[in-house]
């Protein structure tokens, strides 16, 4: 009998190789969504605040009009155009997610078709249909989303600290005091979600194997012959409720890191509105170029919490992953069985029997 691999064999980089592959086909799809991300990012961070202290130092100052609608057109027009690109964008990034999903359950189906019969013998009904089911779309959603939201939000964030960088270093350096250690506690807890998220799957493919097993003609004909509907029960609000704790656990792991966030987000602007204040009465830094990098941290901080936040999110996928590679890899392919060698019969082979 073929091994059975287990998750722990399948490493989390090899995992996230292996899926990666299935954007193979759609190269092209990738690059175009890439070129317009860069566009889209780069145009909505650097536009807006750079019009904002055109407005403040230049056209309020000189009591310009016609400056100044200019500038309020630009700041009404900017967010029309790139809500159009967003929505190509997700087009773009639905169909992919959408071919590869497909692609992804009927390469397992077709895998499924061609396993030796004792693979069926040894794995529960209700797990396979999980893995056709839950952990395809999981792995295809998270990771094509996954993908998508880590190029933009790298474009973005760098876009957005070179133009913070050309406002003012010390603003941005004291912005940037504690981002290491955020970094750090992405790395941590997304480890951490990952062992959380593959007991969610397992558990849920328990829930689902005992509603396999009950609700069909021969299960509930052995239910109740053997007079079994209470246990049966039983055992569902027993595995049901595991499946809560887990799916609470998991949820408020996350929840936890994204308040740290939440708190440090709050008292970042609070120290720049201080230090810029020093800087803007010294007479070092103009009202303008405050107004303009409050701005820009308003866009990079959740732009870095989102950027931090995607390992918690590329660790779940794994986490699904492994049981979708296990199930797709562990069992070859069934061998023809070979038939049976001819007897040779001799005239007196039934001599002795006569």
């Amino acid at each position: 009998m073929p091994r059975i691999i287990s998750s722990n064999e399948l490493p989390a980089t090899g995992n996230f190789i292996r899926i990666l592959q299935a954007f193979r086909p759609y190269w092209w799809r990738v690059l175009l969504i890439t070129v317009i991300i860069l566009m889209n990012s780069t145009l909505g961070t650097a536009v807006v605040p750079e019009v904002t202290k055109m407005i403040i130092d230049q056209a309020l100052p000189r009591k310009d009009l016609t400056l100044l609608a200019w500038l309020v057109l630009a700041l009404i027009a900017l967010p029309i155009c790139t809500g159009l690109v967003s929505i190509a964008l997700d087009y773009l990034k639905v169909t992919l997610a959408q071919y590869v999903m497909h692609n992804l359950r009927i390469g397992l189906y077709a895998h499924l078709q061609a396993v030796a019969l004792r693979f069926y013998t040894t794995e529960r009904t209700g797990e396979i249909i999980s893995r056709l089911t839950n952990d395809v779309n999981g792995v295809s959603d998270v990771l094509s989303n996954a993908l998508s939201e880590t190029l933009s939000n790298s474009i973005a964030m760098l876009t957005t600290l070179v133009v913070m960088l050309s406002f003012n270093v010390p603003l941005t350096l004291l912005s940037l005091g504690l981002t290491p250690l955020f970094v750090y506690l992405a790395l941590h807890v997304g480890s951490v979600v990952r062992g959380a998220s593959k007991e969610t799957q397992q558990t849920l493919a328990d829930v689902l194997s005992v509603f396999e097993e009950t609700l069909n003609v021969s299960g509930t004909l052995l239910v109740k012959s053997f007079g079994r509907q209470r246990a049966e029960t039983t055992r569902l609000r027993a595995t049901s409720e595991r499946l809560v704790t887990v799916q609470v656990r998991q949820t408020m792991i996350g929840r936890w890191f994204l308040l740290s966030f939440h708190i440090f987000f709050n008292i970042a602007p609070a120290l720049v509105y201080y230090a810029g204040g020093l800087q803007v009465i010294g007479g070092r830094l103009s009202l303008g170029s405050l107004v303009a990098f409050i701005a820009l941290q308003s866009q990079f901080f959740p732009t870095l919490r989102q950027l931090l936040g995607i390992p918690l999110d590329i660790q779940s996928a794994l986490a699904s992953s492994s049981a979708f590679l296990r199930t797709l890899i562990s069992q070859s392919r069934s061998q023809t069985v070979p038939m049976p060698e001819r007897l040779s019969m001799s005239p007196g082979m039934f001599a002795s029997i006569m």
